[in-house]
């Protein structure tokens, strides 16, 4: 989200904000500032370690609906940023 909100500041239309002042508020969807780590961490904990004790992968929940990571690298984000191109989050981030 850092980039995004990053890239909707440095790249303002000011007419557009005057017009629809949401259009430069910052982003952070629900699923951020409702999220409780500590309950999080003490429900997965557990099923983590006998998933490193076993080899076995771990699915990681603490996500947005809908989005399935991808790597990335701050390179290709700066590319896309240089190149003009918005960047485009997939899945529920509201």
């Amino acid at each position: 989200m850092g980039f995004v909100n990053q890239d909707t500041y440095q790249h303002t239309d000011w007419d557009a904000v005057a017009k629809n002042p949401e259009a430069v508020r910052s982003k952070y969807g629900k699923w951020i500032w409702s999220h409780d780590a500590e309950v999080y961490a003490r429900k997965n904990y557990g099923q983590l370690v006998e998933s490193l004790a076993k080899g076995k992968e771990w699915k990681n929940t603490n996500v947005p609906r809908g989005y399935v990571y991808k790597p990335w690298t701050i390179d290709e984000i700066l590319e896309l940023q240089s190149q003009g191109k918005t960047i485009v989050l997939e899945g529920d981030w509201s």
